[in-house]
């Protein structure tokens, strides 16, 4: 995915899988993502950044409730 495509607020997921993730913001030419995680029924609040190339899109209407 290029880094030019991708806004703040957007779905995006790992190349590889894993969680749908809303793009945060951007450092240098890193996408800074937030998720949660759901662990023994609590929601934990997750970052981290990743190379644009590792990310996809996500459309909304694909994200489950």
């Amino acid at each position: 995915m290029e880094a030019s495509k991708i806004k703040t607020g957007d779905l995006v997921m790992l190349n590889s899988g894993g969680p749908i993730m809303t793009v945060n913001g951007f450092i240098s030419n890193q996408v800074m993502c937030v998720w949660f995680d759901k662990e023994n029924g609590l929601y934990h609040h997750k970052s981290a950044q990743f190379y644009p190339a590792a990310l996809k899109p996500v459309e909304p209407a694909s994200v489950e409730n």
